[in-house]
């Protein structure tokens, strides 16, 4: 049955390739020292350039460190830095806060962690650290991933044994202040073990969370997402596969469509019996399938992160296997809204002796396709950190010329220094949704100028500073998927 399965599929990716190519790999990049260094995630900065999250060996304090690399639109390296004790330090995710600096939410070894412990760091601009938080349980406490919150706090995603969870594990979303102050955490699962992979704000306020779940099913564990309200109390929890020995189903990363309900990706063995292929499940609002969809080859296939594309489809990235046994190649599969298959590719060493993996994938405001994982067939070390760039495609252009305003100016605002109010001017060429927020240095949203549809031309809007001490605050702008930051200084 197994092996039916595949030939049809790859028969239907012959067949799409007539019709659909990949795009030309413009450029590739590699970042590391000689020993292993692993890449986890990749993020679009507000200056147009990328920011990659791995971790190294390296470049350490001891065991593993956490490692941040910047960066230009070209992935020639700004900066580096290397966060971590005298133990391993583990990346979940990151992104950019309103100020240009960066929130890191990792799992540490170091710091006389109990086992492991939830580990933040935030930087700034240049990746310097402004401060850290190690976060204590009684037993291990892991994050996955990291989330900002409309209030300027954060989510973190996970999984923890501490003596607050059910069982084994218990998936767990914790939630800070901008200061990383915990605000509440929250379990859930079972007996058995859940973890949670991934997390993201939902439309109305609140979470949705993407992992497995051992706790709810017959046998081994099922793919598994938890929705949430703003304070972290479950609406549901849904899980997905089959109840049989040895047939593992996984979510790796989860995203909220247009429709109200989700998508998400991961790999599952239950419905291809025996290896594994990448898994895409469409839901309702409510959690329940809408449809399923089976992408990869002959041996061993895993979804392990995703990007909604300009043309409505989606880009997924992660790993296959091209042969039978220990060794990976990237992969990207592209599909459309309907989850059917556009094309597929396969990137790394010509030896089948090469380990290399795709974690992530974003698409950049240019429509370019930026990919980050780690490979040992390039670079210098045993693996380095790896990125990938494709070219746009060429649907992209006709998509970003009807939905997002092709040039959005955001002006220094005057005076400035200021000391009552300021003047916040900006252009629009197109018609779009714009959004004008105030942040402070910690990156806490103090104050919301405008939000809602704009037509073409310029505006001028007047910020009334007089509730707010002296310091350093940033307008930021936010006109479809354009972001633009500037810097005022209020003096008292």
């Amino acid at each position: 049955m197994k092996t039916q399965l595949k030939s049809l599929i790859i028969l239907l990716l012959s067949a799409a390739a007539v019709f659909a190519q990949p795009p030309d790999t413009l450029w590739t990049r590699t970042f590391g020292g000689f020993d292993a260094d692993y890449g986890k995630k990749v993020i679009q900065t507000d200056d147009g350039g990328f920011a990659l999250l791995g971790y190294t060996f390296s470049f350490t304090n001891g065991g593993s460190d956490i490692y941040l690399i910047r960066t230009d639109a070209s992935g020639d390296t700004l900066w580096t830095r290397n966060y971590g004790g005298s133990s391993d330090d583990i990346p979940g995710g990151f992104c950019q806060t309103p100020d240009g600096g960066f929130i890191l939410g990792a799992a540490t070894y170091s710091f006389n962690a109990v086992i492991s412990d939830y580990y933040l760091i935030k930087t700034d601009a240049y990746g310097d650290t402004m401060w850290t938080k190690v976060i204590m349980g009684d037993d291990e406490d892991y994050c996955t991933d990291i989330c900002p919150t409309e209030d300027g706090g954060y989510i973190l995603a996970g999984f923890s044994s501490s003596s607050a969870s059910a069982g084994a594990d218990d998936a767990v979303l914790l939630k800070t202040d901008g200061n990383g102050t915990v605000e509440w955490i929250h379990y859930y699962g079972g007996e058995s073990s859940d973890k949670a992979y991934c997390v993201r704000r939902t439309s109305d306020g609140g979470y949705i969370a993407a992992g497995e779940s051992g706790s709810f099913v017959l046998y081994d564990p099922e793919a598994y997402l938890v929705r949430t309200d703003a304070n972290g109390d479950t609406l549901w929890t849904r899980s997905y596969g089959m109840p049989y020995y040895y047939l593992q189903d996984v979510f790796d990363a989860v995203l909220e469509t247009d429709d109200g309900g989700f998508i998400a990706v991961g790999s599952s063995c239950s419905f291809s019996f025996g290896y594994f292929d990448i898994f895409l499940v469409k839901t309702d609002a409510n959690g329940d399938t809408l449809w399923t969809k089976l992408y990869g080859g002959e041996w061993d296939d895993a979804g392990l992160s995703f990007a909604a594309a300009s043309d409505g489809g989606y880009i997924i990235a992660g790993t296959t296997k091209i042969v039978e046994g220990p060794f990976n190649d990237g992969y990207l599969v592209k599909i459309n809204a309907q989850g059917d298959m556009l094309w597929t590719s396969a990137y790394g060493g010509s030896s089948e002796q090469n380990d290399d993996l795709f974690y992530s994938v974003i698409q950049a405001d240019d429509g370019r396709y930026i990919i980050a994982g780690h490979t040992d067939a390039f670079g210098e070390g045993n693996y380095d950190i790896w990125m990938v760039c494709l070219e746009a495609e060429s649907v992209y252009v006709e998509n970003r010329l009807k939905t997002t305003p092709q040039l959005c100016f955001l002006y220094q605002p005057y005076p400035n220094p200021c000391n009552q109010s300021v003047n916040i001017l900006f252009n629009l060429n197109a018609p779009g949704y714009v959004r004008l927020t105030v942040y402070d240095l910690a990156g806490r949203e103090v104050g919301k100028l405008l939000e809602g549809n704009y037509s073409p031309g310029s505006y001028r809007n007047t910020f009334d500073a007089s509730a707010l001490s002296s310091g350093v605050y940033f307008i930021r702008m936010e006109a479809g998927d354009i972001r633009q930051t500037q810097k005022i200084l209020l003096l008292r």
